[in-house]
């Protein structure tokens, strides 16, 4: 079989690889939001780390003119997502920060009372 008849099976089957990790991706990215809003913050982390990796090998091949709506539609839906996904980490950050500051203030209160007791001499 000469190689220029197996081009255009072998370009087929890469813009097929191609078109499913495309796909994988952004079922991941829907997973990922879908994750954050139940506040699974680690499999959020986790899940960025393998759809990283699924973006670098999508586009480590050019994407063919046929393809590019199809991918530009795709990139369009994931940075809505990603959007999404700031979002809801930008208020759990927030939600963090006040939770933190408020078991501070708990913890300050507890050690001003412990050292209330101990000044008055009373102990149990």
């Amino acid at each position: 079989m000469n190689s220029s008849a197996s081009e255009p099976v072998l370009l087929g089957e890469i813009e097929r690889i191609q078109r499913e990790r495309l796909a994988a991706v952004v079922l991941l990215t829907e997973r990922m939001l879908t994750l954050a809003k139940a506040g699974d913050w680690d499999q959020v982390s986790d899940s960025e780390r393998c759809r990283q990796s699924l973006l670098n090998d999508c586009f480590e091949s050019e994407v063919q003119p046929h393809n590019s709506q199809l991918f530009s539609e795709a990139i369009a839906a994931m940075l809505h997502m990603n959007e999404e996904l700031m979002a809801l980490l930008a208020n759990a950050r927030s939600e963090a920060s006040v939770s933190f500051s408020q078991e501070r203030k708990g913890i300050n209160a507890v050690a001003h009372y412990l050292d209330i007791r101990e000044d008055s001499g009373s102990h149990d």
